[in-house]
């Protein structure tokens, strides 16, 4: 009868005991302190590279946008020298044949740019991100006034 008895000590509901206990130990196990610490670390750190991304491509833009402005400023100022009759416009220069169709005629934002007329000075201008004109973020060709 002792054989029995050792038969009896490996049943099914004592296995499914140990093995219950032991993903009892797994699930407790848990993250430490420090391995939270290091992955909110890696985390501020992929978000202030992004962060650093989004400010350059913004700067990128601005930059791109006052240069075509410039550009489109020049090819209007000699066309505006020779036809004092009427401020010219971008779709007036590329017609006339001043303006090369390829040149860049939209701001960064899919916005075109604005060209204004002021006596014998020129202004070209975007209306920045934002896409308002008249807001803080445009962009101009015009010089810096007095006293602003």
């Amino acid at each position: 009868m002792k054989t029995a008895n050792k038969g009896a000590a490996k049943t099914p509901a004592r296995k499914s005991a140990k093995r219950f206990s032991r993903w009892m130990a797994k699930a407790h196990a848990g993250l430490t302190l420090i391995e939270i610490m290091i992955v909110i670390a890696i985390i501020a750190m992929i978000g202030g590279g992004v962060t650093f991304a989004f400010q350059q491509q913004r700067r990128a833009q601005r930059s791109q946008a006052l240069s075509d402005a410039r550009q489109i400023r020049s090819i209007a100022q000699m066309y505006y020298s020779e036809h004092r009759d009427s401020c010219p416009t971008v779709p007036s220069l590329i017609s006339a044949g001043e303006m090369d169709a390829r040149t860049k005629t939209n701001d960064p934002w899919g916005k075109p740019f604005v060209i204004a007329c002021n006596g014998d000075e020129l202004d070209v201008t975007s209306n920045g991100p934002d896409g308002q004109q008249g807001s803080a973020d445009d962009i101009t060709t015009a010089a810096p006034r007095a006293g602003n």
